[in-house]
């Protein structure tokens, strides 16, 4: 089956887009820059030779296996998160002309409906408007 015809990209807006760009710089990279400058500070303060107090070898060891554990679980979801950006912005360039040729569709659902519900209403509305004429038609032979 051969792909219909391509469509192109429009120009981007200048002023949202720099203003996207900020957004993301102050509201994604700062706050993981920070996080990751804080898990790196714990991981070399936990590290770091403490001359005052005396840790046994087993102590060692198990903050080490809880270290690891950490940021093996971090790496996955690290990982999950890199693969979930990476197929939005893939996604970003491939999605909107398929959602604007469902909108199109719709809006024609749309006006099929409205047609539809016109021709339901109409005999019903004649109905009503008969009644009225004969309740009027009464009402002034009787002289109401």
């Amino acid at each position: 089956m051969e792909n219909p015809t391509p469509r192109t990209l429009l120009e981007r807006n200048p002023v949202t887009r720099q203003r996207h760009r900020s957004e993301v710089f102050w509201q994604i990279t700062i706050p993981f820059l920070v996080i990751t400058g804080f898990v790196l500070l714990i991981l070399f303060l936990s590290f770091w030779p403490d001359d005052s107090q005396v840790i046994s070898q087993e102590a060692d060891v198990a903050l080490i296996w809880l270290l690891v554990s950490i940021i093996f679980a971090s790496f996955i979801i690290l990982t999950l998160l890199t693969i979930i950006a990476y197929a939005v912005i893939r996604m970003i360039g491939i999605i909107p002309p398929y959602f604007k040729d469902g909108q199109d569709f719709f809006i024609n659902v749309q006006g099929f409906v409205f047609h539809l519900n016109d021709r339901l209403v109409e005999p019903v509305l004649s109905l009503h408007q008969f009644g009225a004429s004969v309740n009027a038609m009464i009402s002034k032979l009787l002289g109401k």
